[in-house]
């Protein structure tokens, strides 16, 4: 389990699920399940819209191309109050981050939902695949303390017949928050 950085509205957190030679997904992780779901819907959501709106993407490259081959005083302002409010949400989401680090109680308990892709040397037999390829299920984690060092919970792999299977894990390294692709397809 990687995780990348928080989300867009900064209540899960966002990474990648690894069980070698099993799994390989995304992961979204939240602190209730409504949450979750929340999320999730609205990944899904935004996935469907970026998908039928990359066309939309052609004006904002005419713009680029215009500020750097000699944008007017107005336009270079423009960029300038578009630097600070970058800059602005930053920070805001840095505090953000700080504050759900520091605000974790004794056992933090997080849901996920994961989607992505189940090794084919791992479904047996009895497993019922998706013709698409795409798997999604769901679990959660109980990590041991504030420091969050080590973690034990559960998992669900519909396609291996898996219903709560036992998982555990501990943290490997301190990373700081990373703006890793995060695909939710």
């Amino acid at each position: 389990m990687e995780i990348f950085r928080l989300s867009d509205d900064g209540r899960g957190l966002l990474g990648r699920l690894c069980l070698p030679g099993v799994l390989d997904a995304s992961l979204v992780m939240t602190g209730s399940r409504k949450t979750l779901e929340e999320l999730v819907s609205g990944l899904e959501a935004r996935d469907d819209i970026t998908s039928e709106s990359e066309v939309e993407n052609e004006p904002e490259d005419r713009v680029e191309k215009e500020v750097k081959s000699g944008a007017s005083d107005e336009e270079q302002d423009l960029e300038s109050d578009d630097d600070a409010v970058v800059s602005e949400t930053e920070a805001k989401e840095k505090r953000r981050f700080e504050s759900f680090e520091k605000n974790s109680f004794r056992s933090p308990k997080f849901w996920f939902q994961w989607k992505g892709q189940v090794k084919s040397n791992a479904e047996s037999s009895m497993a019922k695949s998706n013709p698409e390829g795409s798997e999604t299920g769901r679990g959660y984690v109980v990590f041991s303390g504030n420091d969050c060092r080590s973690f034990k919970g559960t998992i669900t792999v519909a396609a291996l017949q898996w219903n709560d299977v036992s998982l555990s894990g501990w943290k490997e390294v301190i990373m700081p928050e990373r703006d890793v692709g995060f695909d939710w397809k």
